[in-house]
Formats: C-alpha cells, structure tokens, sequence
C-alpha cells in the first residue's frame, strides 16, 4: 500500500527562480497509513509530481507551506521540516533534515546531514553529518578555475554556520566555519575553526587551505579581516587573528601566532615554530620566521621586511634598520 496520495486540489503557484519566473500547478500529500511519525489522513507539502516524493521509507514533507517541483527528489527517510523550497533536480535522501530551507539546482543532501534555515544551490554535495546552519548560503559553481573537477563539498562533521560556501570549496573533516566566507577551491579541514562574528567575516579565498588544529580569528573593529588568498596555508596549531592579508605561497604552521594591525604578508613568508608577528607589519619574498622569534610593531609604528632571510631563535624585531625597510 502507498504511503500517501495526492490530493484532487490544485495549488497554482507564480514564482521567480535564477530569473525564471515559473507557473506551477501543485498538489497536496495525503497520507495513506501510519508510519513513524505520521498517521494516516495527515495533509503535508505540496509537489509538482507524484515523483518528488518517494512511497518508500519514511521520507514525508512535514509543513503545508512547503513547494517541492521541477525534478526535486525526496527518497528514504528524509525529513522536510518548516516552510521550505526544494527544486530544479535537487536531491535530498537517506535520513537527512531540511528545516525552513531553499535547496536547489542539483544539490544533493545524504546520509545525516542537516540543513536548517539557509539555502543551498548549485550541483554539490553535503554528506554525512554535516551542518549548514543560521541563514548560511551554499552556492556551487564550477569552471571558474583552471581545474573544473572539484565539487563544492561539506562533509564528515564539519559545521558551516552563518556563512557563505561558494563556487567548489570545500568544508570537511571537523571543521568548523563561523561568519566566514569560503570561496573558489579553498579547502577547511581537520579541526580547523573559521570564526569571524557579526561585524566581520572571516575570508579564504581561491586555493587557501586551512587545516590541522589552526584557527583564523576576525576582529571586533573597523576592517578586522582576516583573508587568506591564493595558495596560502596555516596549518597544524597557527593562529590568526584581526587585520590580516595572507597572500602567495605564504604558510603559518607549529604554533605561529599572527595579530593584525594591519599585517600583510606576501610571496613565499613562512612563520613557524613559536614565532609571533603582530602590529603594521608588511613581510615579503623569501622571509622565514621561526623558533621563537617575535616581529613586532608598536602603536603607531610599522614595520616592513623584504628579501630572503631568515629571523629565528630570541631575535625580537621592533623596527626596521632603515625607515620602512629591514
């Protein structure tokens, strides 16, 4: 015996999609008989087609305000929960949570993952137990960089709240992204954390990874920013914080410490071990800083060191041998 019916009622519906405005005739599901926790003349969402939802499994549509059409495809035992759209070939299965959300164009939702008042599009996958949560927006595009292979990806037990996840990045492993903005291939991995806040995201960018135990902190003030761009990588116990520009090549891994004010570092900069920078300090081509050395610049200071060499041990750089260059 069928799960459920659709109702003899017809809903019209009028809606604008990526530019589309769409007319849609839906109707109602009925269900036929108990089973978890839905009893038999139980009235759900509304679907295009008696394929949107499966007869097998306990998947079912819990609210009446939410539209399924074009394609979209609930199977297993997934749970539809609150007013949500769900359309254009999206795909959501296994014992998967929807509440108050928008998936759509090809997204695939499986295994335990939940997706709870954001919006998800674009052909990628959330798997496992991911969590994409608090207004979070997911938007896969691929073919914006030389490699057109990697799909927008957030998996495992990652989290990605009040965030945004675009193009084909990738949120894995533990990860946790807080007010971030993840864009083109960058990857977060292992139990690395992303916390920006209300006033400030925190940015990675093009093919940034941040991995092992790091931590990339956003600032309360004006312009506390952090971003990672290119190949940038902090990695194993590194920690970010504030005002920070990471660009070309750079790494910060062991238990580097960064605090911007504002800090940029550009082309091959390595800070390793114990080593600290912090202030307005620009760094570029070829320095290496490590051991537990400290370059530092005090309030209304700058600092700028260029060239190759290498700063390590006890040294502790507060200022430039010449005006603006060491």
């Amino acid at each position: 015996m069928n799960k459920y019916r659709l109702s003899e009622q017809i809903r019209p519906v009028e809606l604008t999609l990526n530019g589309q405005h769409l007319r849609l005739r839906l109707r109602q599901i009925i269900a036929c008989r108990d089973f978890a926790d839905v009893r038999a003349g139980d009235s759900g969402g509304w679907v295009d087609s008696d394929t949107c939802l499966s007869q097998h499994g306990t998947s079912w549509i819990y609210d009446q305000n939410s539209l399924i059409f074009n394609g979209a495809s609930i199977r297993d035992n997934a749970r539809i929960l609150g007013p949500c759209q769900i359309y254009n070939g999206a795909i959501v299965t296994d014992s998967c949570c929807i509440e108050n959300s928008e998936i759509g164009d090809r997204a695939q939702i499986s295994h335990q993952a939940g997706i709870h008042y954001s919006r998800v599009r674009g052909a990628c996958q959330i798997r496992d137990n991911a969590r994409v949560l608090n207004g979070s927006h997911i938007q896969a595009v691929a073919g914006l960089t030389a490699s057109d292979c990697q799909q927008l990806r957030v998996a495992d037990q990652a989290t990605v709240s009040a965030s945004r996840v675009v193009h084909q990045a990738q949120v894995c492993g533990h990860a946790i992204v807080n007010h971030g903005f993840i864009e083109h291939r960058a990857r977060i991995f292992d139990h690395a954390i992303i916390d920006g806040n209300v006033r400030n995201n925190v940015w990675v960018c093009d093919s940034a990874q941040v991995y092992g135990r790091a931590r990339i902190v956003a600032g309360n003030g004006e312009d506390e920013i952090p971003t990672l761009r290119y190949s940038t990588r902090v990695y194993d116990s590194a920690l970010v914080i504030g005002n920070c520009v990471l660009c070309h090549h750079v790494q910060i891994c062991g238990h580097a410490t960064l605090n911007g004010g504002p800090l940029q570092l550009d082309n091959h900069v390595v800070v390793c071990g114990y080593a600290r920078v912090t202030g307005n300090v620009f760094i570029e081509g070829d320095v290496q800083i490590g051991e537990s050395a400290c370059v530092e610049a005090f309030d209304g200071d700058s600092l700028h060191l260029q060239g190759s060499k290498i700063i390590a041990g006890e040294q502790h750089i507060t200022r430039s041998s010449f005006p603006g260059v060491y």
